[in-house]
């Protein structure tokens, strides 16, 4: 028995395989024909019309092809989410435990006297405890006036959380000029956090970025610039690891819209290390990105391989060069 909106289609078990991806390679078409105003769907003489590949002779071989490519992505797809979970584990060990002078995590199972109970539960010692108010200096933005035509025609990007996709931002999609930006909204430095405290994306997402490059930013973002030796990437990756912290204390504004209120912001208790200790914890993190990143990219190289092998195969304009299907 299968559910209501499912389709069932049977196959020869021999070809199975190939006609998995050959329906998989032609159901888009039935986006065209697709209809419903809740939600679309499509009839079942629709599916029953929908034109597949078949290249008899050569399923085997193809199927075979295409089955190492879904292999090979299933591996990748594999690696990332363990790396997903390892960094998650990581993150949490290096902002509770640090990096001792030996340069591994601190145990504080085998040296409990190195730790010490905080609002943020165990830390190391050494580790200064404040809260955000006091670690940092926060600055508010603006958006400049659009009346003002020739303030958006300039060079000085303004960033909004729409632009905040990545943890270092470079550019904006939109620019001000230097008038526009002093007089209606305020420019920061390169390696400024910035955060973002109001909109509906608060409800499931809280942005983080680091920019890279000077910036003016409006009134949905604040700057958060680190002070007594609060370096900025480690700042922002204790951000972006304590996102489902922040998320948990958003109110909501007029109309529905999610907010952070800034005393609770400044409230915000933090494990401080020393300057040294910042880096070899943002070094230990941003290694285990470049891995993850890594592995994204060979899986989006693959599908995108996978494709168009799909495309030369499947329609017959690339054939295999030897038989490698197994017997049925």
């Amino acid at each position: 028995m299968i559910g209501r909106g499912l389709s069932a289609l049977r196959f020869e078990p021999s070809q199975r395989s190939f006609a998995w991806h050959s329906v998989n390679f032609s159901a888009p078409a039935l986006n065209r024909v697709a209809q419903g105003t809740t939600f679309l769907a499509v009839s079942r003489e629709d599916v029953e019309r929908l034109e597949i590949p078949w290249l008899h002779e050569a399923n085997r071989d193809v199927a075979a092809v295409l089955d190492k490519m879904d292999e090979a992505i299933a591996k990748t797809e594999a690696v990332t989410a363990k790396l997903r979970q390892v960094r998650a584990g990581l993150i949490h060990d290096l902002l509770t435990r640090g990096v001792g002078r030996n340069g591994q995590l601190r145990d504080p199972i085998s040296h409990p006297e190195q730790f010490e109970e905080s609002p943020l539960g165990r830390i190391p010692k050494e580790w200064r405890r404040t809260t955000l108010g006091d670690a940092a200096d926060w600055s508010s933005g603006g958006t400049p006036s659009r009346s003002q035509s020739s303030w958006w025609n300039g060079d000085v990007p303004i960033l909004t959380p729409k632009d905040m996709k990545v943890f270092e931002v470079s550019d904006t999609t939109e620019h001000v000029s230097m008038d526009a930006a002093v007089t209606g909204s305020k420019v920061m430095p390169a390696d400024t956090v910035f955060i973002v405290v109001r909109g509906m994306i608060l409800a499931h997402t809280f942005p983080v970025c680091l920019s890279t490059r000077p910036f003016a930013f409006n009134q949905d973002i604040k700057a958060v610039r680190g002070k007594h030796g609060l370096t900025p990437r480690f700042l922002a990756h204790w951000f972006t690891a304590n996102a489902s912290t922040f998320l948990r204390k958003t109110t909501e504004a007029t109309h529905g819209t999610k907010k952070l209120d800034s005393k609770e912001l400044h409230r915000t208790p933090i494990g401080v290390p020393d300057p040294d200790e910042q880096v070899a914890i943002v070094e230990r993190i941003e290694a285990l990105d470049s891995a993850l990143r890594a592995e994204m990219l060979g899986a989006a190289k693959l599908g995108k391989l996978k494709s168009g092998l799909m495309t030369d195969l499947l329609t017959g304009r690339v054939r295999v060069p030897e038989p490698i299907g197994t017997t049925p």
